[in-house]
């Protein structure tokens, strides 16, 4: 025990000048987030995995609403496709062309189907990270969506992760347009 005393004593300045750096360090990337967002992204392998297991034990204790939400969408878009697909019946007289408009309208996207691993809800500007990167295809600006419409764009990638900043984040420069007939 009086070994371990004098040896704190001997190098005491060195563990204040460590205890020191890990604190500016901690104030530097917590309150810039510039800095914070180049070195500590969700979107490295490390962090991303831990989000991905967290998102996992999240996920399946959220199932049931998840599937019950679902359910309601699946039954209001399949009346929704088939009053639209008895309009174009009866005003074009062709059963197929309803069929052949789906195909050539989705022909000129391609989608990478993704989950999301994290993402924050609390701040000024919120970041989400999904489990496709670089390897999958995901590159940075492309746009993120989901069943109930634009997420937002891809701000970073990694191999296997990527940060989306969502539409409502206040670094999204993303505009758009509402056209009607008038």
């Amino acid at each position: 025990m009086r070994n371990l005393l004098e040896f704190l004593s001997r190098h005491n300045h060195w563990f204040v000048f460590v205890l020191l750096e890990v604190l500016s360090l901690t104030l530097l990337f917590h309150y810039n987030s510039y800095q914070g967002s180049v070195w500590f992204t969700s979107a490295n392998a490390v962090s991303g995995k831990v989000y991905e297991w967290n998102s996992a034990v999240t996920q399946y204790f959220s199932l049931t609403d998840v599937n019950r939400q679902l359910t309601q969408r699946n039954v209001y878009l399949e009346r929704e496709v088939e009053m639209l697909a008895e309009q174009i019946r009866k005003t074009q007289k062709d059963t197929t062309a309803v069929e052949r408009m789906q195909q050539s309208v989705m022909r000129q996207y391609s989608t990478i189907p993704a989950k999301v691993v994290s993402s924050s809800l609390d701040k000024a500007n919120n970041l989400i990270t999904i489990d496709k990167g670089s390897a999958d295809g995901v590159r940075k600006d492309m746009g993120v969506v989901c069943g109930t419409g634009v997420v937002g764009i891809v701000y970073l990638t990694s191999e296997h992760y990527s940060v989306v900043i969502p539409v409502l984040n206040a670094q999204s420069n993303i505009s758009c347009s509402i056209r009607g007939r008038g």
